[in-house]
């Protein structure tokens, strides 16, 4: 009888810790599916990130006493013998599973997680001159870009520092009953030293809100100073997005303006081929009256010292034709359609035109010039006539049928 309860006893105990969820031998449903704890793959770098996550996952599921040492092997007539080396395998096979395959192999016959943790520890957590020289490195060299946001930068300089407090940590206070705070003083140091360092690689286009953090008395903490500078990237880039909206208005409004200010020049001076007589006068050379006017304004005599012919075609040089007068018409009211070239020919006086008539024909035009459509159709023409009477001489009045 005593052995079979002894036996009970021990299967009670056994039965007791598996079920209880406080035990370290306790097994979810989600600990027997799960086969990695971490993302993080450990290749030979950056060991103290991979540490730190295999950590928080051991300790978040109950099993982080089977690496620390704080739940040995228990002796092989123990109770919990068989559930331990259980556990035991099924945290080594997490571990396994977040190492690199070169690396996993050099382990795989540890027989304890405890074992394979502090293989790995003194493998390679030990802090070496090369190790601690290229953090250093890439901590001085390290800068935020123009397009890089500071959640981003900061992240990167984040990891080179833990790096670096896992190569190199602060020295701590062992003395019993001290009251220096010297591990709390070197750590506010550390704070600083890293405050100014971290605000001397962000941009210079938060220069300003960097004058204000280390105007700071005291320096606010590394964290706080990461804040400020996100706030200034939230408002900046809303006066981006301000300024971009104004631009595309601007620009937009530009197009318009000069969509309509080429839709005015083309009703203004319409392409047309002329009517009523007048105009067929005007383009009886095949082309239209605009056409004609500014063809004709590139050309400039060197002997007359005057526009719209050149010195071998020029009549004061070579001699009037004998149909001068007939043709004269057609130029004047041609010449009637351009108005720079009328008052840039102000000073100038024809020889076929006195003084006066020059004067009378530059008053007529300035009244004419609040016309907008009918100064090149029927009113230019009546126009061309009015001034072909005093340059070309008598002409005949259809109306009265006299000359």
């Amino acid at each position: 009888m005593a052995p079979r309860n002894s036996g009970n006893s021990e299967t009670n105990g056994e039965s007791d810790s598996t079920q209880n969820p406080n035990s370290a031998y306790y097994l979810s449903n989600s600990d027997l599916s799960t086969t990695k704890l971490v993302n993080i793959v450990f290749d030979g770098s950056c060991f103290n990130d991979w540490k730190r996550s295999m950590i928080i996952a051991l300790f978040a599921r109950n099993k982080l006493s089977f690496v620390d040492g704080g739940l040995n092997q228990p002796s092989n007539n123990s109770p919990n013998f068989k559930i331990w080396i259980r556990v035991n395998n099924l945290v080594i096979s997490w571990i396994l599973n977040s190492l690199d395959p070169s690396i996993a192999r050099s382990i795989l016959y540890l027989k304890t997680a405890r074992l394979i943790w502090l293989d790995s520890e003194e493998r390679f957590s030990q802090s070496s001159g090369p190790q601690l020289f290229s953090v250093q490195q890439q901590i001085a060299d390290i800068s935020q870009t123009e397009t890089e946001g500071i959640p981003e930068f900061y992240t990167r300089i984040k990891q080179l520092w833990d790096q670096l407090d896992g190569l190199e940590p602060l020295p701590a206070c062992v003395c019993t009953g001290c009251n220096c705070n010297l591990t709390q003083q070197l750590l506010k140091s550390q704070q600083n030293q890293r405050l100014v360092h971290f605000l001397m690689k962000v941009h210079d286009k938060y220069s300003h809100i960097k004058s204000t953090i280390l105007m700071m008395n005291p320096l606010p903490t590394v964290s706080k100073a990461y804040s400020l500078l996100l706030q200034e990237q939230t408002h900046m880039n809303l006066s981006n997005i301000k300024n971009q909206k104004l631009s595309e208005s601007a620009a937009f409004y530009a197009k318009r303006f000069n969509d309509s200010r080429n839709q005015f020049n083309s009703n203004r001076f319409p392409i047309t081929g002329g009517s009523a007589g007048q105009s067929s006068d005007l383009n009886s050379s095949g082309s239209n009256t605009r056409n004609f006017v500014y063809t004709r304004n590139n050309l400039y005599c060197d002997y007359c010292k005057m526009r719209n012919h050149t010195k071998d075609k020029c009549f004061k040089l070579h001699g009037y034709p004998s149909d001068f007068k007939n043709k004269g018409k057609k130029i004047a009211a041609a010449a009637q359609l351009d108005d720079s070239t009328v008052s840039e020919s102000a000073n100038l006086v024809n020889l076929s035109v006195t003084q006066d008539q020059h004067k009378q024909i530059l008053h007529y035009l300035d009244k004419q010039q609040s016309a907008e459509q009918g100064e090149l159709s029927g009113g230019s023409s009546s126009l061309g006539l009015a001034a072909t009477s005093h340059l070309a001489g008598p002409f005949f009045d259809q109306s009265n049928s006299a000359w």
